[in-house]
């Protein structure tokens, strides 16, 4: 009988075996640079599907926008501002930020721009 895996063959798996690595066999060390890190954009994916899911509401004329007397246009704008502050919280956690995310709330001045503009198109959209 065959054995489905042998030493002198790779594994289908795409893993390595841990009794021949030497290095580390692929763990982070203290030589890698933040640059190589970072390339694989980890916070990407879920911020996308965040902000896709944001313009979903926004745009959706079932709900808030339905009413008669509240014009879409203003909860549409709430994109904007919702938008690029998620854009804002990537860049500062790219460039080695936002290890606390309640200092980042707190402590963060065009995140309170970004929060004060969304908070006056939202109030406009439903009062207006």
């Amino acid at each position: 009988m065959l054995p489905l895996v042998s030493r002198a063959m790779p594994r289908l798996t795409g893993t390595r075996s841990l009794s021949n690595c030497d290095t580390g066999c692929g763990l982070p060390s203290s030589r890698t640079t933040k640059s190589s890190r970072r390339r694989f954009g980890t916070n990407r994916p879920p911020a996308s599907v965040t902000v896709t899911a944001y313009c979903l509401w926004a745009f959706d004329r079932t709900g808030l926008a339905s009413q008669t007397s509240h014009h879409p246009l203003w909860t549409q704008l709430t994109v904007v501002p919702f938008a690029i502050s998620v854009l804002h919280v990537l860049r500062v956690l790219d460039s080695g930020g936002g290890a606390a995310p309640e200092e980042l709330a707190l402590r963060d001045r065009w995140l309170h721009v970004f929060g004060a503009v969304w908070l006056l198109f939202f109030l406009i959209g439903i009062y207006a």
